[in-house]
């Protein structure tokens, strides 16, 4: 169904986005 697809790439994104702001954050750590 695509229901089902949209809410996988949903959570993918989010994934995505989330692990983007922790390595922003482990970089600003190391500065």
């Amino acid at each position: 169904p695509t229901a089902y697809r949209v809410s996988n790439t949903t959570i993918a994104l989010r994934k995505e986005e989330s692990d983007h702001i922790y390595g922003e954050r482990i970089r600003d750590v190391h500065k």
